[in-house]
């Protein structure tokens, strides 16, 4: 389960109220799920249909609250190594998605796409769950199955069933880096979702810490994808920095005043996000969280909060709930959003892992 991963959804659920409960507990069952799938059991012929019905589960989620998602997710992604390679799978899918929305990618790029970031390193799950613990580098045979992990996905991918050549194609090509490459004529689809998934894929491993090191701060990595390899913004790393945030949900940041804050939902301007408030100047935590626009001066965001400033205790239950009741909503009115993000009935009525579905 995703316990170890995930700030854990609340006990009490009249506590909780309607937001965070959902949200949490589903993307804990995905996180579940996802483990399950990527040890890609040979025997089982829906294998493909489940892929498509979690990726499908996880796009319900995303469209009702993407920045709750983005929240639980890299706040988790930044702090735990347990089931790592399943998680960052989710995290990838997440970010794809939007990235292609971004991009204003056809529905089935997009799903081929987000199928794509789900299994990319289905060949070597267990293989990366381990190495996030190792302190040395790869043994000689753990190199040799890193490099050819592309290339053993898709081979288990076509023995699962799947025949979408854009899937395929992008998990084939995703550490391939097409701007050195500077293929005549512009790329492919494939090569086109493969450049994506291969930005994303990094930006997620920079933010996960590994034994051997820690992970760099979500501000950090997404500058790094923001830049080509020529040192200069692309389209792909600008569509990733409107997707996430220069300053994630998740994350913690340092205002003007000194206070330290969390963010929760991305802003307007991709350097304006909602924040809230945890502790003050002095480092001491507040007792209930503050909800600030980091548009309005005096509220501006400084830079990314020092690595000590992660052991200041966070009541999720409480920020998720603050913000569900944002009246800052960007783009759409607070009510709706609020209201898109406690419609529980239909979080509970997924379509069931088992079921075929229409897709690639």
């Amino acid at each position: 389960m995703l316990g170890a991963d995930l700030p854990p959804p609340a006990a009490n659920a009249a506590a909780a109220g309607t937001v965070d409960k959902p949200f949490a507990t589903a993307l804990h069952e995905l996180h579940a799920i996802a483990g399950q799938l990527l040890i890609a059991a040979p025997n089982d012929p829906l294998w493909a249909d489940r892929v498509r019905a979690l990726a499908q589960r996880l796009g319900i989620l995303q469209q009702r609250a993407l920045d709750a998602v983005l929240y639980l997710l890299l706040y988790a992604a930044a702090r735990r190594m347990e089931r790592y390679s399943s998680h960052h799978a989710l995290v990838c899918a997440v970010i794809a998605r939007e990235c292609a929305a971004r991009l204003s990618w056809p529905d089935h790029e997009t799903q081929s796409l987000v199928l794509a970031a789900l299994t990319m390193n289905v060949s070597i799950t267990a293989l990366q769950d381990e190495l996030v613990f190792r302190e040395r580098t790869p043994t000689l045979a753990q190199r040799v199955a890193i490099d050819a992990h592309p290339d053993r996905s898709v081979e288990l991918l076509g023995a699962h069933g799947v025949t979408d050549a854009l899937w395929l194609g992008a998990v084939a090509q995703h550490h391939v880096d097409f701007n050195v490459l500077q293929i005549e004529g512009g790329l492919s689809a494939e090569q086109r979702l493969a450049q994506v998934l291969r930005r994303v894929d990094v930006l997620a491993a920079k933010i996960s810490p590994r034994q051997s090191r820690p992970g760099l701060p979500a501000t950090m990595a997404v500058r790094d994808a923001y830049l080509g390899v020529d040192g200069a913004a692309d389209e792909v790393g600008a569509a990733l920095t409107k997707a996430v945030g220069i300053y994630p949900p998740g994350s913690l940041v340092t205002l003007e005043t000194g206070e330290t804050a969390i963010v929760l939902r991305r802003g307007a301007r991709a350097s304006r996000p909602i924040v809230a408030a945890v502790a003050g100047a002095t480092r001491a935590p507040y007792t209930m969280a503050v909800l600030l626009d980091t548009n309005v001066s005096g509220s501006r965001i400084r830079g990314a909060a020092s690595p000590g400033e992660s052991r200041i205790p966070l009541d999720h239950d409480r920020l998720l709930m603050l913000l569900s009741g944002s009246l800052f909503a960007h783009g759409a009115p607070a009510q709706a959003a609020l209201e898109s993000l406690q419609r529980s009935e239909e979080l509970v009525a997924l379509p069931p892992l088992g079921t075929p579905s229409a897709g690639p």
